[in-house]
């Protein structure tokens, strides 16, 4: 039984609550979120800094569990959840300078062309493999700490799928690149029709096989002068790098906009919508298949066939409508993010270093270059042979097709907030938010 004080009256009054409960969802939207001990820590250390009576214990220093079971029953915003894996980059990089100039960059992109949805496309790659990513679950005995699951081997092999959607809900055909030397017809059996393949030792997307799929998407999407293309890409060194696409989309009329780096789980559509459907339906194909061929293998020989199930699954017009929709590219809305999409990027905040004209790197070692070739200006900035031969090729040709590499920059700190509170030592004085330190930049000649 609780405690009728303690539990169902509490010890913090309704408004005080309420704080507590802001901190709590303040330190969650920035990925920082707080297990229930550090609840009954923070609840205990507040009692005691603003002398407030309440029955816990000082030896341990927490309050009850019989409070917290009371505090989560209330009418709170609050639930127990199991956070996933977020990398420290993508944390960092979703802000909203980030946001606007991209947005910026698209404006500059429709004022240009007037891009109807079925003009509109989203390329990017995704890891099929021989092994499920991850196990349904099952009935078992009640009380079996371990419950098993047959699989083709410990580690699966990886094979990449190119996946394109357009906003008007159609895809461009795929294309499988197999890690293996020489292409068997037996690779191809039972893939979606008009899937492309490719074969090279390690199954990743590179240059030449970029320029391989973007003839694919050429022959399929036939762009010309009076009705161009435009492909939005991530910033993979095969998409960013490639001379030979960046030509062929010049003479095609094809315009190309990258994304800032560790921005396309908000940005781009295919990771919105889709690359979750279909690594779900991936799985189910591949539980499916061992279940119904017991005593055999997945390989790399019925990837195509188990593909072409999650495929047709995944590939629906509503998840493609839905990718461009909730990113904002289509229909345009540079209003489509709030305040709150980003709050994880402050606890990263810089304030903007100044740039007296030299470059900076990245964590992996690149500049961070800005490219924007467009048919009056040509290009912004020159960082590399692939930006200077651009640039002569603009010179030759008045109607080119823009290609617009952004780059990525650091936010500035917002203000505190002045707003009234029932502590006279506030929660997040107890556990301060996290925030980094300013970073050191020195420049480099």
């Amino acid at each position: 039984m609780l405690r009728n004080w303690e539990a169902k009256q509490g010890f913090l009054l309704k408004e005080q609550e309420e704080e507590l409960v802001a901190h709590i969802l303040n330190m969650e939207s920035r990925m920082y979120g707080l297990t229930t001990k550090d609840v009954r820590s923070i609840a205990y250390q507040l009692a005691e800094k603003n002398n407030i009576v309440h029955p816990f214990s000082k030896v341990t220093c927490l309050a009850g569990k019989d409070w917290l079971i009371g505090f989560r029953k209330r009418p709170l915003q609050i639930s127990l959840r199991s956070p996933e894996s977020t990398s420290a980059a993508r944390a960092r990089a979703f802000d909203r300078p980030v946001e606007t100039k991209c947005f910026m960059l698209l404006t500059s992109v429709y004022e240009k062309i007037q891009f109807q949805a079925h003009r509109i496309y989203n390329v990017d790659e995704t890891s099929l493999s021989t092994v499920p990513g991850k196990y349904f679950k099952i009935l078992a005995q009640r009380g079996r700490k371990q419950v098993g699951r047959v699989v083709s081997t410990e580690r699966g092999t990886s094979t990449t799928a190119v996946i394109c959607m357009c906003a008007s809900g159609s895809y461009v055909p795929p294309m499988i690149i197999f890690a293996r030397k020489r292409m068997k017809e037996e690779l191809k059996d039972v893939a979606p029709p008009g899937t492309a393949f490719y074969c090279n030792e390690s199954g990743w997307m590179k240059l030449e096989v970029f320029s391989v799929w973007f003839d694919h998407f050429l022959a399929f999407v036939k762009p010309f002068q009076e009705d161009p293309a435009l492909l939005i890409l991530d910033g993979h060194l095969s998409h960013t790098k490639n001379l030979s696409v960046i030509e062929k989309a010049r003479n095609n009329f094809v315009n190309i906009l990258c994304l800032p780096p560790h921005t396309t789980h908000n940005l781009q559509p295919l990771d919105v919508s889709f690359m979750y459907p279909l690594n779900h339906y991936h799985d189910k194909a591949l539980e499916k298949w061992l279940t119904n061929l017991p005593g055999r293998i997945v390989t790399v020989f019925q990837i195509s066939k188990i593909f072409n199930e999650s495929y047709i699954q995944a590939s629906t017009p509503l998840n493609a409508i839905n990718g461009f929709m909730k990113t904002g590219i289509f229909p345009y809305d540079p209003d489509v993010f709030t305040d709150i999409d980003f709050v994880v990027a402050e606890v990263t905040e810089q304030n903007e270093p100044q740039n007296d004209g030299v470059h900076e790197e990245n964590g992996d070692g690149h500049e961070q270059i800005e490219e924007v070739i467009d048919e009056n200006n040509g290009a912004h900035e020159e960082n590399d042979e692939v930006n200077e031969k651009s640039i002569e090729n603009n010179k030759q040709n008045d109607t080119l097709p823009t290609i617009i590499v952004p780059q990525s920059y650091l936010a500035l700190v917002d203000e505190p907030s002045t707003s009234k509170s029932g502590f006279n030592i506030l929660p997040s004085d107890v556990h301060p938010l996290p925030k980094v330190a300013q970073e050191k930049r020195s420049s480099k000649l």
